[in-house]
């Protein structure tokens, strides 16, 4: 079974995903379902058996596999991750706290 399917349920974790690097952020819509407003810079959006992907960008490798980032990106994808959920408002689905907003910082650099 593909990751896909891990990822909407299909594949309970750990039945055979075990080695499947994790990355920070990877969540999927029905095509009908994806909330408006376009993808903040340096996200990204993969059509895949009937289902939309976003993840952060590097997350999702040219042949289609999941990758791991390089160590100096991951608080960038960290922040990116939080503030792409935040807008979509799906940090309570995945039981992330609502930081202040003059707690987060306003600009996101990344490489």
């Amino acid at each position: 079974m593909s990751w896909w399917s891990w990822l909407t349920g299909a594949v309970q974790p750990g039945d055979s995903c075990k080695d499947l690097p994790l990355p920070i952020l990877i969540h999927t819509h029905p095509p009908d379902a994806v909330p408006p407003g376009p993808l903040e810079q340096g996200m990204m959006a993969v059509e895949q058996d009937g289902l939309i992907v976003h993840a952060v960008s590097g997350v999702i490798q040219p042949d289609g596999t999941i990758g791991d980032l390089p160590e100096d990106q991951l608080e960038w994808a960290r922040r990116l991750s939080y503030r792409h959920l935040r807008r979509e408002e799906l940090l309570a689905d995945y039981g992330i706290p609502i930081i202040p907003a003059g707690m987060i910082p306003t600009k996101i650099d990344g490489s």
